[in-house]
């Protein structure tokens, strides 16, 4: 496979072309990195939830068994 020369007008489409696929590329690139960083604030809050959960489950399992105590159930 050789080498070939672009002349002329069309030299210039050319460069402008891959420009514009750099560019492209390069939204493409910020639109998944956007995405993935969504996912993760979105993983991120699910973890808190589930910490608030059982920090609220434990609390509440303490009042069964003071109640469980209190009462001998």
């Amino acid at each position: 496979m050789g080498v070939h020369k672009i002349k002329g007008e069309d030299y210039y489409q050319c460069r402008e072309v891959k420009a514009e696929r750099d560019r492209l590329r390069l939204e493409v690139d910020a639109a998944e990195a956007a995405y993935l960083d969504g996912i993760f604030r979105t993983a991120e809050r699910c973890a808190q939830i589930a910490d608030e959960y059982a920090s609220v489950e434990g609390v509440a399992q303490k009042i069964r068994d003071a109640i469980r105590a209190e009462f001998n159930v």
